[in-house]
């Protein structure tokens, strides 16, 4: 017996809808204006773009459960599905004129805030600033935003549409940009993990609101960072941060940083930090230095060339 889906009560309604997995969801939004603003309402919160490329969106949700879009031309094969095993399938869906428009319709109406926008090389980077685009157009608010690789000449413009960007989670990027290549962000996300971060300059740094921020490759030194903990010691500085992971061929052992010259250690004083990415995955136990702010806020202090780690 058929159900009238659209005229039960909104929590039941959401309720079906939350055990819809996004093949479902999709159908559905396809079949009237109505149905559509119900699932934005509805959809499960947990889903996440796994990976994009020229033809093909990768959806995550449910656990491992791995869902990809597969754009194609042909009618005859719209809403075709096949199930690969018990947790992978994919299904043929409507073009509708490009990759980007396909991923603005189903982060707007599956809700999607968790994005991993990855590239190839081989496949060219222009559609990837559609994607960004596509993100801004919609107004939505995205969580997690990873960029793995992009052409030098697109640089300055796919940042300059970071800015243009709700990022509230984290933003890692290992973009490589050209050799004069400078970026100011005008607003920051939560943390931020950056490789090739030579442009991130000691302005940058004084400036950022981050909790989080992990810089690989890059040029700050000594004097730099003597000058940013020297701010983090003053009273309301810097509220939001806890973690600052730096990689630099610029530390070095001849000036110092607070008054010490690398390498900075302190045996006795033994903690656990959290793990980072990259060369820092092994930061493990750090035996760092203690610094106290002016409000009694302790941060804890470890070089060791040719990186820092700084803890709060």
């Amino acid at each position: 017996m058929p159900i009238a889906l659209l005229k039960l009560p909104y929590d039941l309604l959401g309720e079906i809808l939350k055990e819809c997995n996004p093949f479902e969801l999709y159908c559905l939004s396809k079949c009237s204006k109505r149905f559509h603003n119900s699932i934005k309402w509805g959809a499960p919160k947990d889903l996440k773009i796994y990976n994009v490329d020229s033809r093909s969106i990768v959806i995550l949700g449910g656990g491992i459960s791995m869902y990809s879009f597969i754009c194609t031309p042909d009618k005859r094969s719209f809403y075709k599905r096949a199930v690969w095993t018990e947790s992978q399938g994919c299904m043929h869906i409507e073009f509708l004129d490009g990759i980007a428009n396909v991923f603005g319709y189903l982060i707007d109406t599956l809700k999607i805030r968790n994005i991993d926008l990855l590239e190839d090389n081989k496949q060219g980077s222009d559609y990837i600033q559609e994607l960004v685009k596509a993100v801004i157009d919609k107004n939505s608010e995205i969580q997690n935003l990873k960029i793995w690789h992009n052409e030098h000449r697109v640089a300055e413009e796919f940042m300059s549409l970071v800015n243009q960007s709700n990022i509230t989670g984290t933003f890692t990027c290992y973009q490589k940009f050209p050799a004069d290549f400078q970026h100011t962000f005008t607003r920051y996300p939560n943390s931020i993990d950056l490789s090739n971060s030579f442009w991130f300059t000691r302005e940058n740094l004084l400036e950022c609101s981050c909790v989080r921020i992990e810089l690989k490759g890059s040029l700050l030194g000594n004097k730099d960072l003597d000058i940013f903990l020297r701010k983090w010691k003053k009273l309301g500085t810097f509220p939001n941060l806890e973690c600052v992971l730096i990689e630099s061929q610029n530390i070095d052992e001849e000036s110092p940083i607070l008054e010490m010259v690398p390498p900075i250690r302190n045996e006795e004083n033994e903690m656990q930090v959290f793990n980072g990415f990259g060369v820092f995955n092994n930061v493990g136990y750090m035996y760092g230095v203690q610094v106290i702010k002016e409000d009694g806020t302790v941060g804890w202090l470890k070089v060791e060339l040719p990186n820092l780690v700084f803890k709060v």
